[in-house]
């Protein structure tokens, strides 16, 4: 009796049962995190920046609202959400229940984009209990996964990209025809739905092409990719330059460290800011130690994993902040919402990792 029961606790973190487990809590947490972006947007009326973007489609017609884009928008012509949000807006008028539906559908599409991404480096439970958690409890996703702005969307945006873009260098030339097209489709869709769609597919692209094993690293597949996207580029950056380098509505001239302090001059401070924004929980503050465990733990992904945080939450960084800078604009968290679920990942990926190695500990006592 007492051998059948030695300590066999560890096996519900194990990796032969992680399916089950982790899609039970994984689909809980969503649930919950579903449920407080119900009740935070329940509890609220439409901001005035919320109607600025609703009131020049009053009585307009979407041919109207496309032409007067360079003087409403920042980004011009490149602003999906008013395009996906105009024909509820003409169903629904100022009703925010039917104004968020497509923002409802985004958040549950990105929920299962993120544990499609998990899947790809998690190997047990707490990295998934981990990211979900971060992600679901989040007060800044939570505050803008509803709102009735592009923000709502670039976060489930950001994590379908890396899924399809993983999808197309993983099969690369032996996909399909037709879902070649498809995906051609859906990068083109990312591109003129916000300026920031650019950013997505290069660092996922950048990181998922150095993440694969050298010998998949082949000249003809890489030329193949450079082709493909040479393509997607040449038809979507015509009206791209010229929404964001032609007229558009000018930023305003003010502070960019208004909120966030500069990095010039408070190093700490702006850090602060800035890892407080991708957690944006006080109660979930201790899973920062997830950052320091990815550059701490050994592991045969590790500099995988290194690169991961790098590409895809350092570097976006860097480019939003200068981006920013050069257009004297906030730099505010909104800005980066996107980054935040691949903040996450990293974090839980850090988790998953210590418990494969104590795991490997506990088995061989």
């Amino acid at each position: 009796m007492s051998e059948s029961l030695s300590f066999k606790w560890y096996s519900f973190f194990s990796p032969n049962r992680w399916k089950i487990i982790s899609s039970s809590l994984v689909v809980l947490i969503s649930l919950s995190g579903l449920y407080v972006r119900f009740q935070s947007f329940n509890h609220r009326d439409l901001t005035p920046d919320e109607y600025y973007h609703l009131n020049y489609m009053v009585d307009k017609s979407f041919w109207d609202v496309f032409k007067d884009m360079p003087k409403r928008e920042f980004s011009s012509y490149i602003t999906g959400h008013s395009y996906v949000t105009y024909p509820f807006f003409k169903l629904f008028g100022f009703n925010k229940w039917g104004l968020v539906i497509p923002r409802i559908i985004a958040n549950i599409l990105g929920f299962l984009f993120l544990y499609g991404v998990c899947q790809k480096f998690f190997k047990t439970t707490l990295g998934y209990l981990v990211t979900f958690i971060l992600v679901s409890f989040n007060q800044n996703l939570i505050w803008h996964s509803f709102e009735i702005r592009p923000y709502a969307f670039l976060p489930p945006l950001a994590l379908a990209v890396f899924y399809f873009m993983d999808m197309m260098i993983a099969q690369n030339r032996q996909m399909s025809r037709l879902k070649r097209y498809a995906l051609g489709l859906f990068f083109i869709f990312v591109i003129w739905f916000h300026p920031d769609g650019v950013l997505m597919i290069l660092f996922s692209g950048l990181f998922l092409w150095f993440a694969q094993e050298k010998q998949q690293r082949s000249f003809p597949a890489f030329i193949y990719l450079i082709k493909y996207f040479s393509v997607i580029f040449l038809i979507t950056m015509p009206l791209w330059l010229i929404s964001v380098f032609g007229p558009h509505l000018a930023p305003y001239e003010i502070n960019v460290f208004q909120y966030i302090p500069n990095p010039m001059y408070d190093l700490k401070g702006f850090l602060r800011g800035v890892i407080g924004n991708l957690i944006s929980n006080k109660s979930l503050k201790f899973l920062f130690a997830g950052l320091f465990l990815g550059f701490l733990l050994p592991h045969k992904d590790y500099f995988k994993q290194v690169g991961f945080f790098l590409i895809l939450v350092v570097l976006p960084l860097e480019v939003i902040l200068a981006v920013h800078i050069w257009n004297n604009h906030w730099f505010i968290q909104r800005f980066f919402v996107w980054i935040i679920p691949f903040f996450a990942i990293f974090l839980g990926w850090s988790f998953d990792v210590m418990a494969q190695l104590v795991l490997t500990k506990v088995k061989k006592i």
